[in-house]
């Protein structure tokens, strides 16, 4: 099966091979969204991210990069995969690399469309699930559906990035700018009845990340429309292959210095020194705010504490504002930030959970080393130290002090509706919530760029 919208259209003067692409395909595809309504439910797998001030060419036994370029992703750069030879272009976007061709290693079950090598040649080649989750070479792997949304939030939103990501040529009356060079071709797929389908009109990319009911999720481009729609297919289809470039921890080195004020160690259980962050201090007002550097974002490792027209502390204790910091509806928290400062926006929150390991352990290293209720404190590995300060309910009052921290997004929803982020004292993971703008959260400011 294939969970099919009808954001996949056909033709309007429909062939009989058409007419069967469009059953078997209607049959399949169940479920898929053509807005960006993902973004804004919570999400249970980690995703990577290739981190931006780490050189994104760096040999290792099986690639060898050809062009040392670290320009942007204008720059026509490539690697050899040294299984078979094969060269691919490959293109920086935001903070993640990604190649711009479809793979075209023959390993595992794959195929030409119709059988022509002419068409692997110019489309690569078409994968089931279980090869196409190994088959990408060493350093590269297969993205995770929030890597491909990631990208989508980076070139303008999923109900745009089609016009972006699609290749200038070779598409039916549906052609794209191409304008962040991902150059996606209409490459088709292998449908449940080994028929190969759509060449032209659509293109289907697996992800990593499984489903429910042994289902996989995947992304797909298609002719008519400028958005790219998410849905869900069993793994004995086959479609195209995009790779995208592992994120490389660097592990037991020093970070790049910030203002070299404070340098500190973070020991794990046995003593040992497993990460050194460097701790800043930024005066705002009569306040002294610490400062950490974490990937290529420089943090406020405490919550906000600056009194707005309508901020509050936890109760009403000014000793909890000391603490914790104020609690601040939407509205507030979009100006409240200092000059040189601002709401991070969820990309942003994205980037940094990324870079402290993906959504199901970043809580973890994220959260403070005391105060958490229940055996619920983290390793505070960088130095961001998540405090759990509740929040203020309009409905339910003051809640969850010592057991959750809660921080503002500047992304909404819509009108009435924005993206915050949840830890708890009970579990490793982050969560992405959507919640009601006039309720009150921690704010976190990060530096602008």
């Amino acid at each position: 099966m294939f969970r099919y919208n009808n954001s996949f259209k056909t033709p309007k003067k429909k062939s009989p091979l058409l007419i069967s692409i469009a059953v078997s395909f209607a049959v399949a595809f169940v479920g898929c969204s053509s807005k960006d309504e993902k973004s804004s439910r919570e999400t249970e797998s980690n995703k990577e991210q290739f981190v931006e001030n780490q050189e994104p060419n760096v040999t290792n036994s099986n690639n060898q990069i050809v062009d040392n370029s670290e320009n942007d992703a204008s720059e026509d750069v490539s690697f050899i995969d040294s299984r078979d030879g094969q060269s691919y272009k490959y293109a920086k976007i935001g903070f993640q690399l990604w190649m711009t061709e479809n793979l075209k290693t023959k390993k595992g079950q794959w195929n030409c469309y119709d059988g022509n090598p002419g068409n692997c040649e110019k489309y690569g080649m078409l994968y089931d699930w279980n090869t196409a989750n190994n088959v990408c070479p060493e350093g590269w792997h297969l993205p995770k559906s929030q890597e491909w949304d990631e990208l989508f939030t980076y070139v303008g939103g999923r109900d745009k990035a089609g016009i972006a990501l699609k290749s200038k040529e070779g598409w039916m009356n549906g052609a794209g700018s191409n304008s962040a060079d991902f150059s996606v071709l209409p490459a088709g797929a292998m449908n449940d009845k080994k028929l190969f389908v759509n060449r032209g009109y659509s293109a289907f990319f697996w992800s990593s990340t499984e489903s429910k009911r042994e289902m996989v999720e995947i992304v797909g481009f298609n002719h008519e429309n400028q958005f790219v729609s998410v849905g869900q297919s069993v793994k004995y289809f086959k479609f195209s292959v995009r790779c995208v470039k592992d994120r490389d921890v660097v592990e037991n080195k020093k970070m790049k210095e910030v203002d070299n004020n404070d340098v500190t160690e973070n020991k794990n259980e046995s003593g040992d020194e497993t990460k050194t962050y460097e701790m800043s201090f930024v005066k705002i007002g009569s306040q002294k705010y610490k400062t950490v550097k974490i990937g290529n974002q420089i943090w406020m490792a405490e919550n906000l504490n600056l009194k707005s027209k309508d901020s509050k502390c936890y109760k009403g204790l000014s000793v909890n504002c000391k603490k914790y910091g104020q609690f601040y509806n939407w509205k507030d928290a979009q100006t409240v930030c200092p000059e040189g400062w601002h709401l991070p926006s969820q990309w942003e929150w994205e980037s940094l959970i990324d870079f402290a390991g993906g959504l199901d352990e970043a809580g973890n290293v994220l959260k403070s080393k005391h105060g958490w209720n229940n055996s619920g404190n983290g390793t505070d590995l960088f130095g961001f130290t998540a405090l759990p300060a509740g929040n203020y309910d309009i409905d339910s009052d003051y809640q969850y002090i010592g057991y959750r921290a809660l921080f503002w997004s500047s992304t909404d929803v819509d009108a009435d509706k924005a993206i915050m982020l949840q830890l708890n004292h009970d579990r490793n993971s982050v969560a992405y919530k959507t919640t009601r703008k006039w309720n009150y959260f921690s704010i976190r400011c990060v530096m602008d760029d």
